[in-house]
């Protein structure tokens, strides 16, 4: 298990392994590799592979616990993400011996499953996830996500009659809280947020100026 002491190891990891596809993506952890991990969970692990002869951490990933909708009710559920291996570690046994490490660690019961997000055209972990491999656990595809971007532009749109856009402010967490929980609730793994996720120094979303 990884710990503060990693840090800058960790977020050099992750620099030298982006995300293959049709556009390399590079997540960035700085200036903190743990307190970056919050927004995906009240609970973190980070599981590490160290090659001692080197004395350096090869390979990386996480499992996280937060609260979330499921069938519009909220549940504690897993995520495991931030799966990072050095390229020359990467045809070993590493992967399978890193899963059954986190079948122990599942062992504490907080969490019923757990979801992965694979970006579409990443085929290596595609194909490393989810052709149930030995030793892997049996991944099973559920939907897809849409990332959607917004388009600053210059001239301002019209806004239908009736709705204003305004800055948001403290005055309006309450309903801010509620808006993301009741929209929320319609969608399967939408995160449950309290008010203190919004504005705690130590909050899922740290940071998120109101």
């Amino acid at each position: 298990m990884a710990n503060q002491t990693d840090d800058f190891a960790l977020q050099h990891l992750m620099e030298e392994t982006p995300i293959e596809g049709g556009v390399k993506v590079i997540f960035q952890r700085k200036p903190s590799y743990f307190i970056a991990a919050r927004v995906e969970g009240n609970f973190n692990q980070t599981l590490v592979c160290r090659d001692n002869q080197k004395n350096a951490i090869v390979a990386v990933g996480s499992r996280s616990i937060k609260p979330a909708y499921i069938n519009g009710r909220v549940m504690n559920i897993g995520y495991l993400s931030r799966l990072r291996i050095l390229p020359e570690y990467r045809n070993t046994t590493l992967l399978a011996r890193g899963y059954q490490y986190l079948k122990n660690l599942h062992q504490d019961n907080r969490a019923p499953f757990y979801i992965t997000t694979i970006i579409e055209d990443n085929s290596y972990s595609l194909n490393m996830l989810t052709k149930r491999r030995a030793g892997l656990p049996s991944y099973l595809e559920w939907g897809s996500y849409y990332t959607a971007l917004i388009k600053p532009n210059r001239k301002k749109e019209d806004i239908k009659d009736g709705l204003e856009v305004i800055k948001g402010s403290l005055s309006y967490i309450d309903r801010i809280t509620e808006f993301l929980n009741k929209q929320g609730s319609k969608k399967q793994f939408f995160p449950y947020y309290s008010k203190e996720d919004l504005v705690a120094n130590n909050g899922m979303l740290k940071d998120l100026e109101i």
